[in-house]
């Protein structure tokens, strides 16, 4: 009954979702509860409908943790990302792959009859026999993916050797770019990098290899990267996304935090869609430029995306958007507002920026009237010094113009926020906080998460760690994945503790609490000073 209403299709039992006692409590509805109590807050002014879809989701997240006792690989939108994370040889992950069984999933290799399946594999089972496929294409997007769309590759081959499958998508495209392993092709038979068009083009219409484009197939035991020379489909000419065949009525929308903006990645539906393939600044040091994903830049026109647009609300239903790109350029968001103004377009829609100058205060006004409702963007470090090092191309004084004027616009925001970045220090890292802190105060930022720096492969960091005083260390030999380069870096504090306190301030500022405290007490408060010697800390 619970996800019946979470996918809106029965609210009968809304009244009584709302209250508490109606619900069976574990960790997450209880503390809830018990935290409400506390604050006497009325879980932030909700309404009864709103109330019980977030009680709701804790409930489906209280299920959640009970099956993680059955398979500590659970997760509610991941599997075995522990064991995904890092992954230098294939074998570590063949080895859990060949032995690890729960109700969720089994083995489906070896002497293993189909009556031991688990409901992963039940559910393959269902689709081949519904689908009949000759080809199969499974996108990884993170390391949560990896292990549950190989035990479907699996399956797939136990139930029907002669189905050919593919795997792509951002895992694959970010951490497998020097695939060596010949053993992950008894499971699939290639695996492709970045704009996936062409290479299941190729893939689908020739038998040839050597017309393969950014494919790793294995021959005669070698696993071998195939590449004719092709140029990328434009993204303007790309067809708008297909949705036939899924039932979308079924997907499950949760509200978990009360915070509005991260209300957003999990609760209502959001037809996806990218303006821009790439970042048109794609300049900043700690990114992944040398991919691309990220470096080749190009746009679709504006009326291309509102005939996209258009398609998709027609074909779905749905009138909401996340626009996924890795910054939205502010002259294609212009032209894009003109257009959806001139069809008058009924759409709401929010994604990534950049805070920089571009956004101008009448900008963000037509954004608004266009049916902007929300932009996230990296504030990374907060200070002037680092984001000059770092290249963002962004000032702190431009970043809080320009979260005010869209808070001003009724647009909300979200800081993406960094610490530990190298040379980065205590002092520098405090006024962050104290920045974020007042931002939040005058009601200009709405949500911040705080991330670590990692240092990843395919950025310029790696490339030339010497302007950042880091020092690279050894990296394990690797077969498969490659992503994250463990370093060493001077700093004057513990990132470990500095990374609490900064994760405790920001969760309190977001629920109201704390905001009239400097933000130096949280560092006292969490036993965070200032050491008497330098920390040698990295990944």
């Amino acid at each position: 009954t619970a996800i019946l209403f979470l996918q809106g299709l029965d609210s009968t039992h809304t009244e009584a979702f709302a209250r508490r006692g109606t619900l069976p409590e574990g960790i997450h509805l209880a503390r809830a509860h018990e935290q409400n109590q506390a604050l006497k807050w009325n879980f932030g002014g909700l309404d009864r409908h709103d109330r019980a879809r977030h009680l709701c989701s804790l409930f489906l997240d209280d299920i959640a943790e009970a099956a993680s006792i059955l398979d500590p690989l659970f997760g509610f939108s991941r599997y075995g990302e522990s064991i995904s994370a890092t992954l230098p040889t294939f074998d570590l992950l063949a080895h859990q792959l060949q032995t690890r069984c729960s109700i969720f999933s089994r083995p489906s290799t070896g002497k293993r009859s189909p009556a031991e399946a688990g409901w992963l594999e039940q559910s393959v089972d269902a689709q081949i026999s519904l689908h009949h496929p000759t080809h199969i294409a499974i996108s990884i997007p993170f390391p949560g993916c990896l292990f549950g769309a190989l035990r479907i590759a699996q399956r797939i081959r136990r139930i029907n050797p002669a189905i050919r499958i593919a795997i792509g998508g951002g895992y694959v495209n970010t951490e497998l770019r020097e695939l060596k392993a010949p053993d992950i092709f008894d499971d699939v038979d290639a695996v492709m990098l970045d704009s996936g068009m062409l290479p299941l083009q190729r893939w689908l219409e020739h038998n040839d290899p050597t017309t393969l484009i950014r494919t790793f197939i294995r021959h005669q035991g070698q696993v071998l990267y195939m590449n004719t020379d092709a140029l990328p489909v434009r993204h303007d000419a790309l067809p708008p996304p297909v949705y036939d065949g899924l039932t979308l009525d079924r997907y499950i929308g949760l509200f978990e935090v009360l915070n509005p903006v991260t209300r957003l990645w999990t609760d209502g539906r959001w037809n996806k869609l990218m303006l821009a393939h790439g970042c048109w600044w794609h300049r900043c040091a700690f990114c992944d430029t040398q991919v691309d994903y990220i470096c080749r830049y190009d746009p679709a026109r504006p009326d291309t995306l509102c005939d996209w647009i258009e398609t998709i609300i027609a074909s779905t239903g749905y009138n909401g958007f996340h626009f996924v790109d890795e910054a939205l350029p502010p002259s294609l968001v212009n032209g894009l507002c003109s257009e959806i103004r001139r069809r008058k377009l009924n759409v709401e829609w929010w994604g990534n920026i950049r805070y920089e100058k571009h956004f101008t205060p009448p900008l963000i006004a037509k954004m608004a009237q266009s049916g902007c409702i929300a932009v996230t963007g990296g504030f990374e470090t907060c200070n002037d010094r680092t984001l000059a090092l770092m290249n963002k191309g962004i000032t702190v004084a431009e970043a809080k113009t320009v979260c005010a004027s869209f808070a001003q616009a009724g647009i909300l925001t979200h800081a993406y926020l960094m610490y530990g970045f190298p040379t980065q220090s205590f002092k520098e890292t405090q006024k962050a906080l104290e920045t974020v802190r007042r931002m939040m105060h005058a009601g200009h930022l709405h949500s911040a998460f705080w991330h670590r720096f990692a240092l990843t492969a395919h950025s310029e960091i790696a490339r030339h760690p010497e302007p950042y005083n880091i020092h690279l260390k050894p990296e394990p030999v690797s077969d498969f994945a490659r992503n994250e380069i463990p370093f060493d870096g001077e700093f004057d504090h513990d990132l470990d503790a500095t990374g609490h306190a900064l994760r405790t301030a920001t969760y309190n500022y977001q629920h109201g609490i704390g905001l009239d405290r400097p933000a130096a007490e949280w560092f006292r408060s969490e036993n965070v000073t200032m050491p008497r010697r330098m920390f040698r800390q990295g990944r």
